[in-house]
C-alpha cells in the first residue's frame, strides 16, 4: 500500500522558535516516523538557510522571502499555490497552519484534486475567526475555507470559535497538540540543566539553591513580562538571590530593561534571549509563569506542565481548560502583578506543595497531551481523508 504522502504548510518552521513552530516539527517528525512521507513547505527567512533540508525524516522546502507589506504578502501566497500546482500529483493532503492567506493559496491550488485541512493557529480578539469576520479580504478567505475537508482547533476556545462561525460542525475537529514528555526532574537534575546553562549563557547565573522562575512568550509587548517582572519583587524581597528568566523572541529589551531597572532587580529578572528547544530550560526551573493573550500559550503551558516545574498561569479560558480548572497549575487573574507574586511565594515557600502540583501536572499532560497522542489523533484523521477522496475519484 502506497504512504500517506503530506504537505504541511506554515510560514515558520525550525530553526524558528516558539510553541507552534515547535509543535509543527514534531508532528511531521512524528507522521515520518509512522511512514508518511511529508513535505513542510515555509519561508526562508535567513537567506544563510539552505533551500532544501531533510528534518528528522520530513523534507522541507524553503520558499521565497518575500519582501514586507501588501504586495510580499501576495508574494507570499503566489510562491505557495505555484509549489502546491507544480507538484500536482504528489500528494495526498494538505494541512495548512492558519486560516488567513495560505489557507486561501492552498484551497486555490490544490482544493478539490486532494483534500485541504485548515489549522486554527490562533483564538480571541486576534484570532483567524474573528480576522475573517473583521476584514475584507478575511471574508473571501471565509467563503474559500467552507470548502476545506476539515478544519483542526487546536484549543477547545479555537474549535468552539469555528463552529460559531458557521464551519460545519461534522468536518470541525478538535484535536489538542501535544508535546514530549522530557526525563523526570530531580533536585540534581535540576542543578546540572542550571549549570550547563550558564557554561553558554552567563545571564543564566544562579547562586546554588535559588528559586529559579522561567517566563515564557513572546516578548515584544511588555505588558505581560512586565507584570511578571512587577510580581517578581515580592519574591526577591523573600530571597534576594531569586532568579526570574525572560524567555521568548522578538524582546523589547529597552523597555523590559527599563522596568527591571524601576524594580531594582538588575541581575535577578534576565533576558537571555530566546530557545529553539526550551526543555532544557525548563528542566533547570523551580516554577514557570505563563502568560495569556499569546498564540503560543496554550502549548506553552502543556510544555511547562510536562516539565514538572510548579506552574503559574494567568487565568484564560484555554488555560484554564489545559489545567483543569486550576488542580495542575496555579491560576491567576491577568493584569495585576500582586496574585503572581503571591502565588509564586506560595509555591517557593512549600516545596512539597511544589512537588505534588508538578508531579499531577506531567501525569495530566502524558495521559491527554502526549505528542504521540496528537500525531496519532492527526494521522487518523489525514488517513480517513485521503482514503475518502482516492475512493470518491475511483467511482
Amino acid at each position: 500500500m502506497r504512504p500517506l504522502r503530506l504537505v504541511i504548510t506554515t510560514r515558520r518552521f525550525w530553526p524558528a522558535v516558539g510553541g507552534t513552530e515547535r509543535f509543527i516539527a514534531n508532528l511531521a517528525a512524528g507522521l515520518a516516523a509512522r511512514g508518511a512521507l511529508v513535505t513542510v513547505l515555509t519561508i526562508q527567512w535567513d537567506p544563510t538557510w539552505p533551500a532544501e533540508i531533510t528534518y528528522r525524516g520530513a523534507a522541507v522546502v524553503r520558499l521565497p522571502r518575500p519582501e514586507e507589506g501588501f504586495f510580499g504578502s501576495r508574494r507570499a501566497m503566489r510562491n505557495l499555490a505555484r509549489w502546491l500546482r507544480r507538484h500536482d500529483g504528489l500528494y495526498d493532503l494538505v494541512y495548512v497552519c492558519g486560516l488567513r492567506d495560505d489557507a486561501f493559496a492552498a484551497l486555490g491550488a490544490a482544493g478539490g484534486r486532494v483534500p485541504v485541512v485548515l489549522r486554527a493557529t490562533s483564538s480571541g480578539p486576534s484570532g483567524d475567526c474573528l480576522w475573517q469576520l473583521n476584514s475584507g479580504f478575511g471574508r473571501k478567505v471565509k467563503r474559500r475555507a467552507l470548502k476545506a475537508a476539515a478544519l483542526v482547533g487546536p484549543t477547545e476556545t479555537s474549535y468552539r470559535e469555528l463552529v460559531a462561525a458557521g464551519y460545519p460542525r461534522d468536518r470541525a475537529y478538535a484535536l489538542p497538540s501535544g508535546v514530549p514528555l522530557p526525563g523526570l526532574a530531580n533536585p540534581a537534575a535540576r542543578q546540572a540543566a542550571r549549570e550547563a546553562l550558564e557554561s553558554v549563557n552567563p545571564l543564566l547565573h544562579c547562586p546554588p539553591g535559588a528559586p529559579v522562575a522561567v517566563y515564557t512568550g513572546r516578548l515584544d509587548d511588555p505588558q505581560s513580562p512586565g507584570i511578571a517582572v512587577a510580581a517578581w519583587r515580592q519574591v526577591a524581597q523573600r530571597w534576594r538571590a531569586a532568579r526570574l528568566w525572560l524567555i521568548g523572541p522578538h524582546a523589547n529589551q529597552p523597555e523590559l530593561n527599563r522596568r527591571i531597572e524601576a524594580a531594582d532587580l538588575v541581575g535577578r529578572a534576565v533576558i537571555p534571549g530566546a530557545f529553539a528547544d526550551v526543555e532544557e530550560v525548563l528542566a533547570a526551573a523551580d516554577g514557570v509563569i505563563v502568560p495569556d493573550g499569546d498564540s503560543d500559550a496554550p502549548l506553552l503551558l502543556l510544555e511547562a506542565m510536562a516539565s514538572r516545574a510548579a506552574v503559574v498561569a494567568i487565568d484564560s479560558p484555554d488555560n484554564r481548560s489545559l489545567a483543569g480548572g486550576g488542580r495542575f497549575a496555579r491560576l491567576v487573574p491577568p493584569g495585576d502583578p500582586r496574585p503572581l507574586g503571591d502565588a509564586l511565594v506560595e509555591l517557593f515557600d512549600s516545596a512539597c506543595d511544589a512537588a505534588r502540583l508538578g508531579a499531577a501536572a506531567r501525569e495530566h499532560v502524558g495521559r491527554e497531551y502526549g505528542i504521540d497522542r496528537a500525531v496519532e489523533e492527526h494521522l487518523a484523521l489525514f488517513s480517513s481523508l485521503a482514503h475518502h477522496k482516492r475512493s470518491l475519484d475511483r467511482s
